[in-house]
């Protein structure tokens, strides 16, 4: 949707979610998200706004305020602000910027031991992996694209991901090979994959994408599709009144026996008595 926010040209767009109560007790979760394009000496300053804020700077640059600190972030720079406190952002000239504001169960405690890791202002430069990243969630709701909650946490849990390995001084690069293969696995669960396939994806050998998958993730790759599988019928169960046979095809499941078996070995629980339990 067009935003009238004065300040803010008229071009840029947000929107605006509700998440599950399901979402809110287990997940991180989306509130709103934009792609805002503001005139010269644009000014916001807010005492709370109830969540998180992941602001990615397109182009230009902005004075940002919060936790007694001031910073002036610039083009290829992403910053996470705490916007349960007092905050404010001034545009210093024409700004472009990718953003999305989120909450969740750990997201406090997830904050402030990256404010103890970057000594104040959690910032990240010229990170490909985390533009890309934040621009999945933009495109779920700009394109109204139905993804699970659980995937759309996966998502943020990456972009923050992002943030700790910056502070560590960067991952190797077949850990990003890996974590490619995550977000592969979470964006296509509903389709058939080989270890064969996701091994030449990540240009390794299976023996060795095997091993290196399971010291990454702690699961082997047939359990990662499989626990990802689940978690999506977990959210169709609460979220739609689609039959199991439709949820076992949407999730990937080749029948609704095999669905079913599947579902009650790994949350003990058939699907049918998850969708009336109240969790």
């Amino acid at each position: 949707m067009k935003t009238t926010e004065q300040g803010v040209i008229a071009s840029s767009e947000l929107f605006f979610t509700s998440p599950s109560n399901q979402a809110k007790n287990l997940f991180y979760y989306v509130t709103c998200t934009g792609h805002y394009k503001y005139e010269d000496s644009y000014t916001l300053r807010r005492e709370n706004y109830h969540s998180y804020l992941i602001l990615h700077i397109l182009k230009g640059s902005v004075k940002i305020e919060h936790d007694n600190l001031s910073y002036v972030a610039k083009m290829g720079e992403t910053v996470l602000i705490n916007c349960h406190k007092p905050h404010a952002y001034s545009s210093l000239g024409d700004l472009d910027t990718l953003w999305f504001h989120f909450d969740g169960i750990n997201a406090a405690a997830i904050y402030e031991e990256l404010s103890l890791l970057y000594h104040g202002c959690v910032v990240l430069r010229n990170s490909g992996d985390m533009v890309n990243r934040m621009n999945r969630i933009y495109q779920i709701y700009q394109t109204g694209k139905k993804v699970p909650e659980a995937i759309q946490s996966a998502y943020i849990s990456r972009i923050l991901g992002e943030f700790f390995r910056a502070a560590g001084n960067t991952a190797p690069e077949e850990d990003n090979v890996i974590d490619r293969v995550v977000t592969y696995i979470e964006e296509n669960y509903d389709k058939e994959m080989t270890i064969q396939e996701l091994a030449e994806l990540a240009g390794l050998s299976e023996y060795y994408f095997s091993r290196k998958f399971k010291k990454q993730t702690g699961f082997t790759i047939h359990e990662y599709i499989i626990k990802t599988r689940v978690n999506s019928a977990k959210m169709l169960l609460k979220a739609t009144s689609l039959s199991l046979r439709e949820i076992a095809y949407k999730c990937g499941f080749t029948n609704e026996s095999s669905f079913s078996n599947t579902f009650k070995k790994i949350t003990g629980m058939t699907p049918g008595s998850f969708r009336v339990t109240n969790i």
